[in-house]
């Protein structure tokens, strides 16, 4: 199968893991699956994949198992055993220059300092390939980033980043089904503040 999109959610595996900062991306893969009661299985490029199907469109879900450092190999080999380039790929990570709650889709870019997204850079030998981020910056003064995002979400953090998995599913629906150009209009923003400002009367 030849799918519509790969959509490669970044992080790290195992359990001690599972609710960092770090893994948002992983964190957004997992709703797909608990949503629409999808299994990942062992897939090529060390990931654990799944196949979520709508309106026709065939999307593969991946996990890369590699830890975040080493993501660019596992989603190589990937692009590699499906026969597509980078123009289908769509990679999600956290960001921690964004607000929490925020989700900001691109085109192409930088590595932004995530060692994830250059682990995929370095490997490709390209920016060219969508990707999108996910705010986990909070209010408080960070003097150690990395610390920072391998540690677990708090609890109202995770109730947001739960919360927006939602909206970054329909994100994806709207880029396949009317383009990126659409779904960056439609999607960018900080949904936490949404909630936060008060509902008209």
């Amino acid at each position: 199968m030849r799918p519509d999109l790969l959509l490669v959610g970044l992080g790290n595996p195992g359990r001690k893991y599972r609710k960092n900062r770090h893994n948002a991306g992983f964190i957004v893969c997992d709703s797909v699956s608990d949503a629409d009661g999808l299994k990942f299985r062992f897939g090529p490029g060390n990931s654990r994949i799944l196949d979520w199907t709508f309106e026709e469109k065939e999307v593969i879900v991946a996990k890369p198992m590699t830890f975040m450092n080493n993501s660019g190999k596992a989603i190589s080999e990937l692009l590699s055993f499906y026969s597509v380039g980078p123009e289908r790929l769509l990679v999600i990570c956290d960001d921690f220059s964004l607000p929490l709650g925020t989700i900001r889709i691109r085109k192409s870019g930088s590595a932004g300092g995530h060692n994830g997204l250059q682990s995929i850079i370095d490997q490709l030998k390209t920016v060219h390939f969508s990707r999108m981020r996910i705010g986990i910056a909070g209010k408080e003064e960070v003097s150690d980033w990395v610390e920072f995002v391998l540690k677990n979400f708090k609890r109202k953090e995770l109730k947001i980043v739960l919360e927006l998995s939602r909206e970054a599913q329909a994100a994806v629906k709207t880029m396949i089904l009317d383009g990126i150009d659409q779904a960056m209009t439609k999607y960018n923003k900080n949904y936490a503040v949404q909630e936060a400002q008060p509902k008209e009367v």
